[in-house]
């Protein structure tokens, strides 16, 4: 790793409602750690602007990372991802979930290598991950005005820039469980975690 780079941000995202875990996720603890802060601990080493989006000081101020206020808080996650590439300085960004506790160096490494696209997007068994991608602000005013349509789903969007897809057998040869994938959303997916 050739160190911290100033053209490419990292957000996490923590705006959600944690409607399916009954509280806020991020705050979760997996042997004895935060999820968001497992998160900061996996991508802290590679962007120097690194950024909470959505949430409050109040609940991630101790992460020391500035925290993006949520422009349009309750709207989703599209709006919570549009308007954290709106507020960070950089060009583009590799935007995560706070729910992903077991994010591989290597596979982060191995999605800012890749060549320059609008959009970045693991395929991972048939389904597109756009909450471990990498988006350029060109994607700004095509997000904007899919979200003036009443879109909510972040997809749409792959079709309106250019995308570039990274297929399965590409992220198993620097993830080969696919760990990194693995997000919480109910009470039992937290209990599992204690067996991976």
């Amino acid at each position: 790793m050739a160190g911290p780079k100033n053209d490419i941000a990292g957000i996490i995202l923590a705006g959600g409602e944690s409607r399916r875990m009954g509280r806020n996720k991020a705050l979760l603890e997996i042997r004895g750690k935060k999820l968001i802060a497992l998160a900061v601990e996996a991508l802290r080493p590679f962007f120097k602007e690194l950024v909470v989006a959505g949430g409050s000081e109040e609940d991630y101020g101790f992460l020391g990372l500035p925290v993006l206020p949520d422009r349009a808080p309750g709207e989703g996650v599209f709006r919570g991802l549009i308007s954290g590439l709106e507020q960070v300085a950089a060009p583009r960004a590799l935007v995560t979930g706070c729910d992903m506790p077991f994010i591989r160096p290597a596979l982060i490494e191995f999605m800012l290598s890749r060549p320059p696209a609008s959009i970045v997007v693991p395929r991972v068994r048939g389904h597109f991950e756009p909450l471990f991608a990498v988006y350029s602000k060109s994607c700004l005013g095509p997000g904007r005005a899919l979200l003036e349509q009443g879109e909510k789903r972040i997809q749409p969007l792959f079709e309106r820039v250019e995308t570039l897809i990274i297929e399965e057998s590409a992220l198993r040869r620097h993830d080969p469980e696919l760990r990194t994938f693995i997000n919480l959303n109910r009470p039992e997916d937290l209990k599992k975690t204690n067996d991976l």
